[in-house]
């Protein structure tokens, strides 16, 4: 606003004195400036700015409502620097339906474990217990494990490690078995020994 009095005073330079035009200009900066003060004057006081609407005409002006009113010429308008949080709006439309997905490779069903029990001592090694424990045709071994007890009559099997085991998963005929033989010799007071092995089978998509 500064730049534009300015340049219209200085384009009736050629028909003014000097002296006279640095006068003009003098006092129209000092007006804008003032101008300029009332404006920052009118910072607004907790969050609200106040103003004046002329009723003819529509001019509207700002001002400090703690130092100033509006004239009956003019309606008095007020409003928050922050206007107040709006309503949540409407719940968007549901997205289109994702493509599907790659068919994923099959998985193991038929899951099953299988126990083989063998009280069985070798005439020619009386240490020797063996058990073979097989999966049903068209399942995989997946695993297995062996236990070896120590029997007598009147009581519960007892466990005990094997001096010696050899544990072998094969597959013969086609079908997936699980052959254990360990070698322990049974101390008194026990008459016997016996070896269990159990193996989980499952069928395996190929």
């Amino acid at each position: 606003m500064l730049d534009l009095i300015l340049a219209r005073v200085r384009a009736r330079a050629s028909r003014r004195p000097r002296r006279r035009l640095i006068l003009k200009a003098g006092a129209i900066t000092a007006g804008v400036l003032a101008v300029g003060g009332v404006a920052y004057a009118t910072i607004p006081t907790n969050g609200v700015i106040s103003g004046c609407y002329a009723k003819s005409g529509g001019a509207l002006r700002v001002i400090d409502s703690t130092t100033g009113s509006c004239s009956s010429k003019e309606t008095s308008l007020n409003w928050n620097v922050q206007g107040a949080k709006g309503d949540t709006g409407a719940t968007g439309a549901t997205g289109a339906t994702g493509a599907t997905g790659a068919t994923g490779p099959p998985g193991i069903s038929g899951y099953e474990l299988i126990t083989k029990t063998d009280d069985y001592s070798s005439p020619f090694d009386p240490t020797r217990r063996d058990v073979i424990a097989e999966c049903p045709a068209g399942k995989r071994f997946l695993g297995g494990g062996w236990a070896l007890y120590l029997t007598r009559d009147g009581y519960a099997p007892y466990w005990t490690p094997a001096e010696r085991v050899q544990a072998l998963p094969q597959t013969f005929d086609g079908a997936d078995r699980y052959t254990v033989t360990t070698f322990h010799e049974v101390p008194a007071p026990y008459t016997g020994a016996e070896l269990k092995a159990t193996i989980a089978c499952a069928t395996v998509a190929s």
